[in-house]
């Protein structure tokens, strides 16, 4: 969403949106995941909608479709950093916690921007260090994060994907004196020591560019900030902010930091 000047309108769009693929976009990589993941009878409901609108479909995302549809055996034949060469505009991070018995985090929210445009955006859910953690579903059965969700353990993640995605990147946090910690404390519990990325964060930008005050107006809007109840959202959000943040504070650039083992601050 714009959010910056008077440009507050309920009619605008939002400058990223990770509701609907297009059957019009250029990267492949996302429509070809999109076609990967969904159900045969959405893919034919999402298909029927276009072609009823005629509309024209890339031959090669038709072909995807029709593939998956008729057999259910279709293959990204993309792969993710690879598509995007590893290198982005920035990437945001956001965590979603949970108190039980005691707060600890479980799940990681990243929504990755290049050339301008939201490009992906994937969540992944972390097992607690001693798996005491759990969920308190309605019929009053605990049960354990990785029974709900594919879950790893951080270490684990981050040295089969997280380090490859991030380091080297550009990080935008929402707060890096809470987010950081919360980083800073991950590596040290679970040993991670290949960590290189530079990072800011949304609050400090918001501050020193004047527009402390468009935070509480945002909610008017119901553009969410901080709210904690999905990492995924919360990226996307921080993406959404930082964007719009950047063409009318451009200095953001002088207020980057760089983390990595031995050099943490």
């Amino acid at each position: 969403m714009i959010w910056h000047k008077n440009l507050f309108d309920k009619e605008k769009k939002h400058t990223f949106s990770p509701l609907a693929i297009s059957p019009g976009t250029e990267n492949e990589y996302l429509f070809f995941k999109f076609v990967e993941e969904e159900p045969p009878y959405f893919l034919k409901y999402w298909l029927d909608y276009y072609q009823d609108k005629g509309i024209k479909i890339k031959p090669q995302y038709l072909k995807a479709i029709k593939r998956q549809i008729k057999k259910e055996d279709f293959t990204n034949p993309h792969t993710f950093p690879d598509y995007f060469g590893g290198e982005f505009d920035f990437i945001s991070m956001a965590f979603q916690l949970v108190s039980v018995p005691k707060e600890i985090v479980c799940s990681l929210g990243l929504a990755f921007v290049k050339n301008g445009e939201l490009v992906y955006w994937t969540r992944y859910h972390i097992i607690p260090p001693d798996e005491e953690g759990g969920f308190l579903i309605p019929n009053d059965r605990i049960v354990r994060l990785h029974e709900i969700e594919p879950a790893q353990n951080f270490k684990d993640l981050w040295d089969s994907t997280l380090s490859e995605i991030l380091n080297k990147n550009f990080l935008v946090l929402y707060d890096s004196v809470v987010e950081l910690s919360i980083l800073k404390s991950l590596f040290l519990n679970y040993g991670v020591i290949s960590f290189d990325f530079w990072y800011t964060d949304v609050l400090s930008l918001v501050e020193l560019s004047g527009n402390s005050e468009r935070v509480a107006e945002l909610e008017e809007f119901g553009f969410k900030v901080k709210t904690e109840d999905d990492a995924l959202e919360d990226a996307v959000t921080y993406a959404n902010v930082f964007h719009e943040l950047s063409k009318v504070y451009p200095n953001f650039v002088n207020h980057v930091s760089h983390m990595s083992f031995g050099n943490k601050t």
